[in-house]
């Protein structure tokens, strides 16, 4: 894989280990079949007390111990290669990983601008709402009022409804679901706090922020939140 290239010192540290444990590699596996070759080459025959035959597989069995020694010295090479990968790659490896993550960990502000001015927009959108549920609240409130006057006994219909009067009566629905127009669920985006502020937020917060902290992210975001708030306004 090349897609790495941009983590400074990546492909140095592959390039590194890969060159080592190929050759290593290569070398045991041209032993082992040598070894092989070799192996096939003795004389286990009653032929092999001939004088002739002695000295060929004289010649073969010290090739033979050439290729094992070598090989039992490549295969602890080997494992020597492994150690020292086992002491140092991880440390190499976490290292280059924490400086390459500290340098980029900026680079997608642009999106984090654009989400957080979405955020905004969505709670001065709700303000716009709660501002219009107020209207229509005392739109309803003033048609009670103006019905008031032909209410019967107050006592008496309070005992018929539970203590409430004729007006708690009449806004009973409305005052129990909160808000007049049907709102955004938020649990069904999985979302708490976009419309407006989850007060306990930053305390359930894994990571402590401070009351500075909002600004210092919209600055280092490049975002303006009273542009966002005026022009949130102006659009509605």
């Amino acid at each position: 894989m090349t897609n790495y290239n941009d983590i400074k010192g990546a492909t140095e540290l592959v390039n590194k280990y890969k060159e080592d444990f190929e050759t290593i590699d290569s070398s045991i596996a041209e032993l082992e079949s040598r070894k092989v070759e070799l192996e096939g080459k003795l004389d286990d025959s009653n032929n092999k007390f001939k004088l002739e035959n002695i000295e060929k597989n004289a010649k073969t069995k010290h090739s033979l111990n050439l290729v094992n020694q070598y090989l039992k010295e490549a295969k602890q090479r080997k494992e020597e290669l492994v150690k020292e990968a086992n002491k140092n790659l991880v440390s190499e490896a976490k290292a280059l990983v924490k400086e390459h993550a500290e340098s980029v960990k900026h680079n997608q502000n642009d999106i984090n601008k654009k989400i957080v001015e979405h955020l905004y927009q969505a709670r001065e959108l709700q303000k716009k709402m709660n501002e219009l549920d107020s209207l229509e609240r005392q739109k309803i409130n003033d048609f009670i009022a103006d019905l008031s006057p032909y209410f019967s006994d107050e006592s008496e219909y309070r005992k018929t409804t539970g203590g409430r009067n004729q007006s708690q009566f009449i806004t009973h629905d409305i005052a129990t679901k909160g808000s007049i127009f049907t709102r955004v669920p938020e649990a069904v985006y999985y979302v708490k706090g976009l419309t407006r502020p989850y007060l306990n937020a930053r305390i359930e917060a894994p990571i402590k922020y401070s009351d500075t902290s909002e600004q210092y992210f919209n600055e280092l975001f490049g975002v303006n939140r009273e542009a966002i708030m005026s022009k949130t306004h102006k659009s509605n």
